[in-house]
């Protein structure tokens, strides 16, 4: 492959991150060798490191790419909901149907990151963290404190995560969906009608694709239950 120029470093960085975005979502990450990222990106391979010491950091840069796009998606899809414990819900679910839409893209924010706590810090699951705090200071979230509440829907999203992965089954997924969604909301403090009927409109919409997915939908039927 010829190889690029780039006038500025920045824009060698971008190229590698992007190379490796495409790789990584292309198969697993134990397959993607440094050689690979290079030759994809169009670069000398001592370019990656001026940039990066090994795979994995390039791998982290990666990472935060993705979750920032996970997240543009996240608020895209919670536009409009003012409920903290409806756009929990459907957040949550952004992240489950991922397992079946994009298993290689989930594999690089589960990869080598068995700290979850430390999830919690990262930009991307500060909306986790607000919609807490928020349902904490309004009432509607009984638990000690916001982020002990943001720990739990993190965490239980984590393992819901590492658990549908391997199925990339959407009724298999949808089904599990349900059900940690519905433990969530009752650990925030939710009663169980409410926290289920909730639960299955974010999974229907945005899992299985029923319905509109539009936001007014969700808290309009959530509200009538």
């Amino acid at each position: 492959m010829k190889r690029k120029r780039f006038s500025k470093r920045g824009e060698t960085r971008s190229a590698l991150v992007a190379a490796g975005h495409k790789l990584f979502s292309r198969k697993p990450v134990d397959a993607v060798a440094i050689d690979d990222i290079v030759e994809e990106a169009g670069v000398a391979k001592g370019s990656f490191y001026n940039h990066f010491k090994e795979k994995n950091d390039i791998l982290m840069a990666v990472r935060e790419e993705v979750r920032g796009n996970i997240n543009e998606k996240v608020n895209e899809i919670n536009s409009g909901v003012d409920d903290p414990a409806v756009r929990v819900a459907r957040a949550l679910s952004v992240y489950y149907r991922l397992t079946v839409d994009d298993p290689n893209i989930v594999s690089i924010i589960l990869h080598r990151d068995a700290n979850v706590g430390n999830a919690i810090a990262l930009e991307v699951n500060q909306g986790a963290l607000e919609d807490a705090r928020e349902g904490v200071s309004s009432g509607r979230f009984a638990v000690p404190s916001a982020e002990s509440a943001a720990h739990f829907i993190v965490g239980t999203g984590y393992a819901g995560m590492v658990s549908m992965v391997s199925d990339q089954n959407v009724s298999l997924v949808a089904s599990l969906a349900r059900h940690l969604i519905l433990l969530v909301l009752r650990g925030l403090g939710l009663e169980t009608e409410e926290a289920t009927s909730i639960a299955a409109i974010a999974v229907e919409q945005i899992i299985r694709g029923q319905g509109s997915g539009n936001a007014d939908d969700q808290t309009d039927d959530a509200g009538s239950k």
